[in-house]
C-alpha cells in the first residue's frame, strides 16, 4: 500500500473521537467510504461524519473494531 499523504482529522475530542464534518446536499457512499478508511488508517477507534448541509443533521458513527476490519460497521 503506498501512503498517499498525511490525514489530519477535521476535529478530535479527547484525544479518542475523531469528527468529520462535510456541507454538501446528500452524502454518497463515496463519502462514507473515505470515512471509514480514514478511521481504519489512524489510531483513532471511534469517529463521527457529520453533514452540515441538509435541513436536516446527517450524523453517521463509525466503529472500527480490528477484529472485524473487512466490514466497515457505520450507522446513520
Amino acid at each position: 500500500m503506498k501512503k498517499a499523504g498525511t490525514y489530519i482529522p477535521d476535529f478530535v475530542i479527547d484525544d479518542k473521537i475523531i469528527v468529520e464534518v462535510k456541507v454538501k446536499p446528500i452524502l454518497i457512499q463515496e463519502d462514507k467510504k473515505q470515512f471509514w478508511y480514514y478511521l481504519r488508517g489512524s489510531y483513532y477507534r471511534l469517529g463521527f461524519l457529520v453533514n452540515f448541509g441538509t435541513k436536516k443533521l446527517e450524523i453517521v458513527r463509525g466503529i472500527c473494531d480490528l477484529a472485524r476490519t473487512e466490514t466497515p460497521r457505520l450507522s446513520a
